[in-house]
């Protein structure tokens, strides 16, 4: 696979906290970096009632 980059998956450190520290400019140079941001915390929103 041509072109093909490896992913490196990044996960925030709690509740309420925002992924956006986490940003890593030279890593993203060279490497998919995939930001997850957990239902609940950043920008989020919660799950409806009863899911």
């Amino acid at each position: 696979m041509t072109g093909a980059r490896l992913v490196c998956l990044v996960h925030s450190g709690g509740p309420g906290i925002h992924w956006e520290y986490l940003r890593m400019p030279e890593p993203e140079r060279h490497l998919t970096m995939v930001y997850l941001e957990p239902v609940g915390t950043g920008q989020s929103g919660r799950l409806p009632a009863g899911q």
